[in-house]
């Protein structure tokens, strides 16, 4: 025996050995989350750059960004008041140098990737805390990195790669403190859920499950220290509505209204609009309907990733007759987005994408340790947990992207997914290549002199991205653009950009039947067409007529 001890010793202290041998930064290179990060680099690149697919969403926050430092009028408040400035913000860096190259659009992508690697790093960290071995952890690593939906927006620049990133990150904190972590513990929770409704609106619903997890875990956690609390709630709490209270004080002081981010004609609300008319719509039989928005939200959230039903049925079943605290908590917060999304597609306040769902494919790992825990000193019955959590979370990969290709399902993502499958069956959407967005800033940046061009930007951000000369676009966020559209013939303005009317398009609603018609001092110079049916009109000023 002492023979057998001393050989486990001597070969442990040879792995050792061996793995201090190798470079650190090496290491890290070849690491999962490393070789997951270069896939979303490369498929972020080749859907830009060699298919010229881009997502709107995701070019709106990057110009954004742009707007912070390039443009006529460059400032902070530019970042705008609509989108959470979070995903915008971390941009501004990669922005300043790709811009250099004509290349800054491609931002997004690269900001989305290095939160699906950091989300990845998060993960390792806290399966690790749960004392998941590494052959299972490394497998469910690769499960999570490559799994369609994962790759697919940690790849396209939007906001879900950031907001899983900071869902993990707090939750991986709610479990230290769980273990003693302390106040400190405590605080970074409180900060990283703060983030997330710096990333997403919806981060609050996250956050108001953190209340649940933090509530069951003082009256139910015998191991925890007796705060009281009052104490415990008002320390995650107060950051968070700290954060809140100064987006909505940022709101009035620079648009005028404390809640522009919720009620104004760019707001959520606005364009959900068409929902609550009554018009027929796929989602009229589910809208005012409890039992229809449920169970149009739980096939979305199932179908994302299949394990995360029975997953969340058993961690519930072990919360409640266990009195298991820390599983119960992370439920409440694995199911707080889902319960909020059915609600905003109950009240007709939501699109019902797919990818409001995908939130069960993260949590689905950190629910499988948690539930298959007690089963730990069973020889048998242990691994066999393991190896049906693996299989189950392993379905998730061939469901996701059927759901990805089906028009039904995937409504945002069936058309790119057909192509990338099958190239000569699905062409790239033109609704995402922006072609003549990049004619009309190819055409501007061509014009002699320095032509300023009237725009909405919250329309043409394309135009002004891909742009070479971004001072040539007077644009929403300038603080003389109210004054500019009061008056556009006042020298300044040299030509107007215009697509068909449109309800909340600022430079038609202030300049009525200017895409019909023209004005006075507004001739068409140049009509570009496309989905939005862009007409460029050249301005003659007053004292030149």
């Amino acid at each position: 025996m002492a023979t057998t001890t001393a050989s486990i010793g001597r070969a442990e202290t040879r792995r050792a050995a061996r793995t201090r041998r190798v470079p650190a930064v090496l290491r890290a290179a070849v690491s999962i989350p490393a070789l997951c990060g270069y896939v979303y680099v490369a498929l972020g690149l080749w859907l830009m750059l060699g298919l010229g697919f881009y997502e709107g969403d995701s070019l709106s926050r990057t110009a954004n960004a742009l707007y912070v430092i390039r443009g006529r009028d460059p400032h902070v408040a530019a970042i705008g008041f609509v989108w959470n400035p979070l995903p915008s913000v971390v941009q501004i860096p990669l922005v300043m140098v790709l811009d250099r190259f004509g290349l800054a659009y491609l931002a997004g992508p690269l900001q989305s990737a290095l939160f699906g690697v950091g989300s990845l790093v998060v993960l390792d960290r806290l399966l690790g805390l749960l004392e998941v071995g590494t052959f299972r952890r490394r497998a469910l690593l690769l499960l999570y990195g490559l799994h369609p939906m994962t790759v697919f927006y940690a790849a396209n620049g939007m906001s879900e790669s950031p907001l899983i990133f900071f869902m993990l990150a707090a939750t991986f904190q709610f479990l230290r403190w769980t273990r003693k972590g302390g106040t400190q513990a405590l605080l970074v929770f409180s900060l990283l859920s703060a983030c997330t409704f710096l990333v997403r609106y919806e981060g609050l619903a996250f956050c108001a499950g953190g209340v649940v997890a933090l509530t069951v875990a003082f009256f139910v956690g015998r191991d925890l220290e007796p705060d009281r609390l009052e104490a415990i709630l008002l320390t995650y709490l107060v950051p968070i509505s700290y954060v809140a209270a100064l987006w909505v004080f940022f709101n009035w002081v620079f648009v005028g209204d404390p809640l522009y981010f919720y009620r104004s004609s760019y707001g959520n609300q606005a364009q959900t609009a068409g929902f609550r008319t009554g018009a027929q719509t796929y989602l009229s039989l589910v809208i005012a309907n409890i039992a229809g928005s449920i169970e149009y939200a739980g096939l979305r959230w199932l179908i994302v990733m299949p394990a995360i039903l029975p997953l969340s049925a058993l961690a519930f079943v072990r919360g409640i007759v266990r009195r298991e605290h820390v599983t119960f908590g992370v439920l409440a917060m694995a199911g707080a987005l889902p319960a909020f999304h059915a609600y905003l597609v109950y009240t007709g306040s939501s699109f019902g994408w797919l990818r409001f769902y995908l939130y069960g494919i993260p949590f689905s790992l950190v629910l499988a340790p948690l539930v298959i825990a007690p089963l730990q000193g069973m020889r048998r019955a242990y691994p066999a947990a393991w190896a049906l959590a693996i299989v189950a979370i392993a379905a998730g990969l061939p469901t996701s992207l059927y759901a990805m290709s089906q028009p039904d399902l995937g409504r945002e993502e069936w058309q790119i997914t057909r192509h990338l499958i099958d190239p000569a069956s699905v062409a790239v959407p033109e609704s995402f290549r922006f072609t003549t967005e990049k004619e009309i800033a190819a055409y501007v940046d061509a014009l002699p002199g320095h032509p300023v061009v009237l725009m909405d930007s919250a329309f043409a951000f394309g135009v002004n991205l891909f742009a070479r000369d971004h001072t040539r676009y007077a644009i929403t966020s300038d603080r003389d653009f109210k004054a500019l559209l009061a008056k556009p013939d006042g020298g300044v303005i040299t030509e107007i950009l215009v697509p068909e009317p449109h309800s909340v398009e600022a430079v038609g609603q202030a300049l009525p039947g200017i895409w019909q018609n023209g004005r006075a001092y507004a001739t068409l110079e140049k009509d570009f067409g496309g989905l939005n049916g862009w007409r460029l009109y050249s301005v003659t000023p007053a004292n030149a007529r």
